[in-house]
């Protein structure tokens, strides 16, 4: 197994959403779809169906992204020898020059329009984090991390703050908020606490950077739904080893 992706792209039929598409190139040769079920210690998947399969052996795909249009891409390896170090580097049968990668949409459905990102400001990339997709937030996080890292604490802290609490989706708000403190290495609000000392995060950060957003971190700890409390435990982990 090695990329996957969640269905949650309007492009995609609605029977799907929700749902999670990997490759899996041993030893089945296909891309599949499949479905989360909660269980009493976490979720596991269950099998549904093929999104994109062959008999052919060569095909061996490898990973798989949305794009920023809501098609799916496939990057297929094609090669009839499968795997590692199984096989010598010097086997006659390897391709070194084969592969292809394929673009998958849904009959009947539109594509959307790409998000803007590479020429957004601040303030729109934020804005972005409350999208549905996961590409389109990761992608804006991406570009946030290559933005002036003050202008973006101060955007963050008012965005943060100004998030509404009786919006459903208010606590993956507040999580998107905590994750872009930590990618663009910063987690300054105004009611914190210092950072241990820790190479990897605090050098050459002034010492009003090397702060953890302490009550946005309360919040999320204190909150009702289980994933957003584990992630939030998960960060506070991160901050203090």
């Amino acid at each position: 197994v090695c990329g996957h992706e969640l269905v949650d792209q309007p492009t995609f039929p609605a029977e799907l959403q929700g749902s999670f598409i990997k490759v899996r190139y041993k030893p089945t040769n296909r891309v599949e779809i499949l479905k989360w079920k909660a269980g009493p210690n976490g979720y596991e998947e269950e099998y549904s169906g093929d999104l994109l399969f062959s008999t052919n052996l060569s095909f061996i795909p490898v990973d798989l992204q949305w794009g920023p249009r809501g098609d799916l891409y496939v990057c297929d390896w094609y090669n009839p020898v499968k795997g590692h170090m199984q096989y010598s580097l010097r086997d006659e049968r390897r391709d070194r020059h084969s592969g292809r990668i394929w673009r998958i949409t849904a009959k009947g459905l539109p594509l959307t329009a790409p998000p803007v990102i590479a020429d957004a400001t601040i303030e729109e990339l934020l804005e972005l984090l409350k999208r549905p997709e996961y590409r389109v937030r990761y992608r804006a996080k991406r570009e946030l991390r290559e933005r002036d890292s003050e202008a973006v604490r101060a955007a963050l802290d008012v965005w943060a703050e100004q998030l509404d609490p009786a919006d459903p989706r208010h606590r993956h708000h507040q999580l998107e908020a905590l994750w872009s403190y930590r990618w663009a290495g910063l987690a300054t609000m105004a009611d914190s606490v210092e950072l241990p000392e820790r190479p990897a995060v605090t050098a050459g950060a002034p010492a009003e950077a090397r702060r953890i957003p302490l009550s946005l971190l309360r919040q999320l700890l204190e909150c009702d739904i289980p994933e957003a409390r584990a992630a939030a435990a998960q960060q506070l982990r991160w901050w203090h080893p």
